[in-house]
Parts: C-alpha cells; sequence; structure tokens
C-alpha cells in the first residue's frame, strides 16, 4: 500500500497532509504540526534581518499594533501578547519598510510592557536591523554592515 505505516501490526494508508495519531488520521496544514493530538503552528524563521541602503541622515524605528501605525513611539506601550510589527522610516527620502519580527520561530511579543523606540544616524551605511532577545526583553539591534 502506498504511503503505507504500520500501527501494532495494522497497515493504514497515509495520504498527503495527513498524520496518524493513536490509530486516529488528522489533517496537517503546511507550517503546522501535531503534538499528542493537538495542531500547533511551526514557525520558521528565528530572526528576521533587513538590509537598508539610503540616502539619508536618520533612520526611526518604530512599531505598529493590530496593523496600526504609531508615528508617535515616545507615547507607545504595549501589552504583552500582542504582536508586533518593526517599521523603519528613512526620514530625508520617505523610504519606509515594513518588517515583521520572528524570534524562536514566532511572532514576538513584548514580555512586559515596553516600549521600542529607536533612532540611529545612517548617513551613507548600509545596516542590517535584528530583534534579540534577554530572558523576557526584547532589543531591537542595528549593526552596519
Amino acid at each position: 500500500m502506498a504511503h503505507g505505516t504500520k500501527v501494532n501490526g495494522s497497515s493504514y494508508g497515509i495520504t498527503g497532509g495527513k498524520c496518524l495519531v493513536g490509530g486516529a488520521e488528522y489533517s496537517i496544514k503546511k507550517g503546522r504540526t501535531l503534538v499528542n493530538g493537538t495542531g500547533y503552528d511551526i514557525g520558521f524563521l528565528k530572526e528576521t534581518n533587513v538590509e537598508i541602503t539610503g540616502e539619508g541622515s536618520s533612520l526611526l524605528i518604530y512599531v505598529a499594533l493590530n496593523d496600526q501605525k504609531y508615528y508617535d513611539p515616545a507615547s507607545l506601550v504595549f501589552d504583552a501578547g500582542q504582536p508586533v510589527t518593526l517599521f523603519c522610516y528613512l526620514e530625508s527620502n520617505s523610504y519606509s519598510r515594513i518588517i515583521t519580527l520572528y524570534y524562536n520561530g514566532e511572532i514576538v511579543d513584548t514580555g512586559n510592557r515596553k516600549r521600542i523606540q529607536k533612532e540611529y544616524d545612517i548617513t551613507g551605511k548600509n545596516i542590517s536591523v535584528k530583534l534579540t532577545k534577554s530572558t523576557n526583553i526584547f532589543e531591537i539591534e542595528v549593526t552596519e554592515l
């Protein structure tokens, strides 16, 4: 039997996207896995790095929640458990790029209430933007390439 597997001496045909647990067949979608009959999302990225080249003099990094941009990051405080999207804004030529941050395969939350706000001088530089984590505190790290 094609795609057959044996469980306690009985043969089962398992089709693509299916898994057998305790003799019961479960559907598995791309990007998910099954543990003890419960489906879980699988994350594939540990971190997202973005290279930015620009003529601008400063880079303002800020966050957004629920697809809403916050243009005043100093006033932004958000709660644990909310997905975070990092926005990079190159001041002089209005270049912007949205980066969804991942850590250990999951879209990050902030741990405890935390502000993420950074500004960098990037005149004539290529930079990499990434997220790092220490205990439950997430930090934005910008390095020159």
